[in-house]
């Protein structure tokens, strides 16, 4: 339960707890420093959108994607 955080600390802490669940299980600093960007990413492309990590569906985490692929012009890796 997250009940320190105020609405607007909210993404922040979330983004800290999940970076010490990353440490915790091990990743390598290289895969916690790109998951960490990807989700900061992801919490601007929400407030962009008027959105939190609340309201994310299925439609929202399409319309990232779209997002990444487009303006930000980020492929795939195989």
């Amino acid at each position: 339960m997250i009940e320190a955080a105020s609405s607007a600390d909210l993404p922040n802490e979330l983004i800290r707890r999940y970076r010490e669940d990353c440490e915790m299980r091990g990743m390598s600093s290289e895969s916690l420093r790109g998951y960490s960007s990807t989700i900061k990413i992801f919490n601007e492309y929400l407030e962009m959108k008027g959105l939190d990590f609340f309201s994310v569906d299925k439609n929202v985490l399409r319309g990232f994607l779209e997002y990444l692929r487009k303006d930000r012009r980020v492929g795939h890796k195989i």
